[in-house]
């Protein structure tokens, strides 16, 4: 699975989240740390195989980027004291 760093934006610098990511069977699960922010300011974006998660708490913009190894779906999602917990499944085609 692929994922980018910190990157130039037109409106500044995005911050990558610390993001755990492990892989058993069909299934990913990703565990993003976004300290400071509200699950309402969460934003989830899945395209087949991949993965953009962005958030903001104000003065500090996240966004994570991941190419997935496979088509996915999410199956589960969980925030809670600033950590956002996902649950993707393959698709088989």
């Amino acid at each position: 699975m692929g994922t980018s760093g910190s990157r130039d934006t037109p409106a500044g610098k995005f911050m990558e989240p610390a993001t755990e990511c492990t892989e058993e069977n069909n299934r990913i699960c990703l565990v993003v740390n976004l300290p400071g922010v509200s699950e309402m300011k969460i934003r989830i974006e899945l395209d087949n195989r991949f993965l953009i998660i962005s958030a903001s708490n104000g003065d500090k913009e996240y966004r994570k980027e991941i190419t997935l190894p496979w088509n996915a779906r999410i199956v589960r999602k969980k925030f809670r004291d600033g950590v956002l917990e996902l649950i993707l499944e393959r698709i088989h085609s």
